[in-house]
């Protein structure tokens, strides 16, 4: 890394923008940083560290921190760094979390800060490349490691270039290892650690599932597992010529209770039908009592219609006479409202007066109107005069502050175009940026999508891995029954052969011609449409089975290529494929925000711009404007005095209460109003009277009708009354009270009809009951079921005994052959293992560091480090005139710790080996700076993706005498030679007189300034 320009604003001590071109160095390579103390010097330092890591070169304060106390609300915060690797020119440029003034209206507002990162072409034109937190982790790539690791090798800040000398063995690991790249050796160890535990759990894995066979077939070894089969395989013989003695008795216990139970059932129901005859006969007196009910209410239903019909005209005749009561009350009113408007009406009569004086004084107020409306129009005119005057001076004396302040708005309109120029320049970075993060959020998303698809077809495989299972039990169970099926249709072949065969005539099986054994059938035979049927049945299962196998097969594919694009995309999003899914919306917001203000500018600076030409053509039409106002005031003062003898001619011409227009006006208005008034309470009076007449006659009308109409249902009501009590008498009812008592409703005789009915046909049900059910326990003995049932609970026990115990045979006998087959292949995979095993247990325990504390990796960094001391002592030699050489310590002080990576220093002087912490400051100093050019040298040679063209020396010169301190500077002199950039930071005045590039450091009254003095 070689640095090209530092741009910092409000930065430390620098207040404003300050520039550090290092292309003013003229193409030398050794240069001094030189100032007072405070000034700024290790700043310099402290803005490159910031604008690549975040951090300064102590990283002992932060970006907000480092904001300049003498800049203003208007100037934000913010250091670029143009830097060169090799021959790619890169810009970074950071921001640290401030207050700035905000865009619109007054006060500050709070930036987050930003960052970004930039390919520079040979024109030093940007094209973005990340933005925002991604940049340091890109910083460190592409420069090959971290902000401590960049503090201890190319930046020596003050107090901490020591660091690399004195560091720890772990430390010192952390820091080559990143600088050398030896991540290969360390995936080596890793690897050759994961493979040994891999092969020792495998090892674990098999004596634990051996000794788990072993358990679970209840033997100690395998000759003691093949004892116990060849045992229960005679078991297994005799048990299954047991079965057809216990299925015969058990089928003869099952006859005996199924007929005992059926002979239980003829009694019981026998003795239940004569009881329900019984409880029926005991309910003959009630549902004749009901039968008579039945007759009366059916006789009372004849006089219903007529009843209805009396009880509607009694309420139509009271409801008619409640309607005369309310009728005569309103006829009342009637009258009284139309005496009322009588009176009103003689009333409004009586005003005749008031109406006419109130005509004449509405037509002499109309006649001052036009006098009033030439009085108001001549003030009016006078006070526009007046205001036209005023108004013209003070349009005269305004214009030259009117030029000043579109003077001062010119200036403003002019800083606001720069600053719109400037954020509108970063719009295609920006643009870059926002299509990345879009990308990289998609990418995100699909990557999310993938691992729920993959969540879901991992569950979905467990279940078809279980269906599967579930559903090879079953076929294995199917071919079982299939085979027994077939092996008893075998035995009954020959139990059928058997009984074909006759003494003295030959077998046609093996030709013998006696027969003292012949085979007997055992239980009942299968036939050939059993055996059919269960071959059926197997190969349903069978298809079944074969069919989940493929979806699993199926499954665990589409399992597979899921976590193939899973890989993708996480190799593809590198770390961020850890963060949520928000950050990259939020990323992708902020880029959109940049992109957006960036172009909104850009639509500012053409607004602002336009502003601009047309405050410059204001300003030219104000100045001719200021020549033509005192003419217009002087002409206003003429016409305000002439306006003002008018308004005093007309005056005179008005009585003093009717001078204002509006008083006229209103009394106009007034008058008006009560002439309308007066004619409109006479109409109303008029108009009130007839509606009252007409009132009183409707009401009369209305009540003569409402008396006739009731007298006439008076009359049918006696008619109907009259009919009612003959009809009654017809139906055989005495008396009323004899008739409400017998009336019921259409849904009760209903109802009784149907209970009497449902009883006549229960009482034939149960007599015909009780005749089926004593002819069917004619000539029955009473059975004892519970002792039949005992009978064949002990005829299943047996037999279930039996089939279960030659069940139990016959599965031990097949697991224990699969047990005895799985150890033959366990102990030949055990064999392997333990060979491959105590080969990388060998391996492992020389790559790992067991017995010497050096692993693999530290192996090849000690032998790094050996040739780091090497380039480091040829100039610790010079400096320290031959007394001090670093070397490696290969000594192992504590075995509980890891080594090989320690530093010593070995004194000529003394001839014995010591610490490095033991040095004084200047030697320190010394040493520290050897290992530092001699790091730089081994990398360069090693590691061309890492690039140390430069290092920068903050302070410790003033430790040396004059002797040291001129090896010293000659030592880096030789940098330069060889093309390095040396900077250094010192108080130290015989430094100054030494080296003729310096950058010059000052201070002034608002903050410092930074200048390059070369020659």
């Amino acid at each position: 890394m070689r640095p090209l320009k530092i741009t910092m604003t409000a930065f430390g001590p620098y207040a404003a923008r300050q520039e550090v071109d290092f292309a003013k160095l003229k193409g030398r390579n050794f240069f001094l940083i030189h100032g007072p103390t405070g000034a700024g010097k290790t700043t310099i330092l402290d803005a490159m560290c910031y604008a690549l890591y975040g951090a300064t070169s102590g990283n002992q304060r932060t970006g907000e921190t480092m904001r300049s106390d003498y800049a203003g609300p208007d100037l934000p915060t913010e250091v670029i760094f143009d830097f060169a690797i090799g021959e790619r020119l890169y810009r970074v440029s950071r921001r640290p979390r401030q207050e700035v003034l905000k865009d619109r209206g007054k006060g500050t507002k709070v930036d987050n800060g930003s960052a970004a990162l930039y390919r520079l072409d040979e024109n030093r034109q940007e094209t973005a490349l990340l933005a925002d937190r991604h940049v340091t982790e890109e910083i460190e790539k592409l420069l090959g490691f971290k902000g401590d690791q960049f503090r201890q090798v190319v930046l020596l800040p003050q107090g901490d270039f020591r660091k690399l000398l004195l560091a720890g063995s772990k430390e010192r690991q952390d820091i080559m290892q990143m600088l050398f790249r030896t991540e290969l050796y360390r995936s080596i160890e890793e690897k050759l650690r994961d493979k040994y535990g891999l092969l020792r759990e495998q090892g674990q894995q098999l004596l634990s599932r051996i000794q788990y066979v072993l358990s679970s077939a209840q033997a100690v070894n395998r000759e003691e597992l093949v004892q116990h089969l060849a045992g229960n395989r005679q078991e297994l013989e005799r048990a299954q010529a047991n079965t057809g003695l216990a299925k015969q008795q058990l089928e003869r216990a099952q006859a005996a209770l199924t007929q005992g139970r059926l002979d239980q059932e003829r009694l019981t129901e026998r003795q239940a039908a004569e009881d329900k005859l019984k409880q029926e006969e005991q309910l003959i007196p009630i549902v004749e009592q009901k039968r008579r009910e039945l007759g009366k209410a059916k006789l009372a239903a004849g006089l219903l219609d007529l009843e209805a019909h009396l009880r509607q005209l009694e309420e139509e005749v009271k409801t008619q006479e409640q309607k005369i009561a309310e009728q005569r009350g309103k006829a009342a009113d009637a009258k009284n409202a139309y005496d009322g408007a009588l009176r009103l009406l003689h009333e409004e009569n009586q005003r005749e007066g008031q109406r006419k004086a109130a005509a004449a004084q509405k037509i002499y107020l109309e006649s001052l109107l036009d006098k009033a409306a030439a009085l108001s129009a001549a003030f009016r005119q006078a006070e526009v005069s007046e205001q036209a005057a005023a108004a013209a001076q003070k349009s005269h004396l305004e214009t030259a502050a009117q030029l000043t302040v579109l003077e001062r708005r010119l200036d403003e309109a002019g800083v606001q175009y720069e600053l719109s120029q400037t954020e509108a320049a970063q719009m295609g970075g920006r643009k870059a940026e926002l299509e990345k993060r879009l990308r990289l959020r998609d990418e995100r998303y699909r990557l999310e999508d993938n691992r729920l698809k993959a969540k879901q077809n991992s569950e979905q495989l467990k279940k078809l891995e279980a269906a599967y299972e579930q559903k090879q039990e079953q076929y294995l169970g199917a071919r079982t029954m299939l085979a027994n099926l077939q092996h008893a249709w075998q035995q009954g072949q020959a139990a059928i052969l058997a009984a074909a065969l006759t003494e003295e005539q030959p077998c046609p099986v093996c030709g013998s011609t006696s027969h003292p054994e012949k085979a007997r059938p055992s239980g009942s035979l299968p036939t050939q449409e059993d055996m059919k049927a269960q071959q059926e049945r197997c190969d349903k299962v069978g298809v079944e089975k074969d069919s989940l196998f493929q979806a699993v097969h199926a499954c665990r594919a589409e399992g597979n290529a899921l976590q193939q694009l899973i890989a993708a995309a996480e190799q593809e999003l590198n770390m961020l494929a850890a963060e949520p899914v928000a950050s990259f919306e939020q990323a992708v917001v902020a880029a959109e925000s940049d992109y957006r203000r960036s172009e909104q500018a850009a639509k500012q600076a053409i607004v602002i711009k336009t502003q601009l030409e047309t405050l410059t053509e204001e300003l030219k039409r104000l100045t001719e404007l200021g020549k033509q106002s005192q003419e217009r005031h002087h002409q206003a003062v003429s016409r305000e005095q002439a306006d003002k003898a008018v308004v005093k001619e007309r005056l005179a011409a008005l009585p003093p209460e009717y001078r204002d227009e509006k008083n006229v006006t209103a009394a106009r208005q007034a008058a008006e109003k009560e002439l309308h008034e007066l004619e409109k309470r006479l109409v109303h009076a008029q108009q009130a009277a007839e509606h009252a007449s007409n009132s009183v006659a409707s009401a009369d009308a209305t009540l003569k009708n409402l008396i006739e109409y009731c007298a006439a249902q008076k009359e049918k009501g006696t008619v109907t009354r009259q009919q009612f009590a003959e009809r009654m008498t017809q139906a055989g009812f005495t008396a009323l009270e004899e008739y409400l008592s017998a009336r019921k409703t259409p849904a009760t005789i209903a109802e009784l009809e149907k209970r009497i009915a449902d009883f006549d046909l229960r009482l034939a049900a149960a007599k015909e009951r009780c005749r089926r059910a004593a002819a069917n326990a004619a000539a029955v003995a009473i059975p004892d079921v519970p002792v039949l049932e005992a009978q064949l609970t002990a005829c299943n026990e047996q037999y279930g005994a039996v089939i279960s115990r030659s069940n139990q045979l016959g599965e031990l006998v097949k697991q224990q052959e699969k047990w005895l087959t799985e150890l033959q292949q366990l102990d030949a995979e055990q064999n392997r293992v333990h060979g491959n095993y105590q080969i990388m247990a060998s391996l492992f325990e020389i790559a790992s560091g067991k017995d010497t504390g050096v692993t693999f990796e530290r192996f090849v960094l000690g032998a790094l480090l050996d040739e780091v001391a090497l380039a480091a002592n040829a100039r610790l030699k010079s400096m320290s005139r031959n007394r001090y050489i670093l070397q490696r310590k290969t000594s192992r002080d504590d075995k509980r710790t890891l080594s090989g990576l320690d530093l010593e220093v070995y004194d000529n002087y003394t001839g014995f080996a010591r610490q490095a912490n033991t040095l004084s400051g200047g030697e320190t100093f010394l040493a520290s700076l050897s290992l530092a050019l001699g790091l730089a040298d081994v990398v360069q040679a090693y590691a061309g993706g890492i690039h140390l063209d430069t290092i920068f020396v903050d302070e410790g010169f003033g430790t040396l005498d004059p002797e040291t301190l001129d090896f010293a500077i000659k030592a880096l002199l030789e940098l330069q030679q060889g093309g390095r950039l040396v900077g250094i930071i010192s108080h130290v005045p015989e430094l100054k007189e030494r080296i003729d590039a310096r950058l010059e450091i000052s201070l002034t009254g608002r903050g410092s300034r930074a200048e390059f003095k070369v020659g």
